[in-house]
């Protein structure tokens, strides 16, 4: 991913590829927040765009690689961690409140 994200600034063919693969991210981070949403599920106040937004933003590759491979953490560690920030950040009822 690096290596297509920098090659963006300098290739118009690579550039694409970026956004596509940027926009594919976001769309199906979106039909998770929709499935949610449908359920009623969503924290109340919270849109579909907003919280598309913010499961995009935590369920990144680039989060994944800083916390596993720069800060070490075990790939179960992480999974925990995206799980309980995902519900804490999205759901009307999240486990702890």
């Amino acid at each position: 991913m690096d290596v297509v994200r920098g090659g963006a600034s300098v290739d118009p063919e690579i550039a694409a590829l970026w956004e596509r693969i940027q926009g594919e991210l976001h769309s199906n981070q979106r039909a998770i927040v929709q499935s949610i949403h449908r359920k009623k599920a969503l924290m109340p106040g919270l849109g579909v765009d907003r919280a598309t937004d913010i499961l995009w933003t935590l369920n990144r590759p680039a989060v994944w690689h800083l916390l596993t491979h720069d800060r070490g953490w075990t790939p179960k560690r992480y999974e925990r961690w995206l799980a309980e920030a995902s519900c804490s950040e999205l759901l009307r009822t999240a486990p702890g409140r």
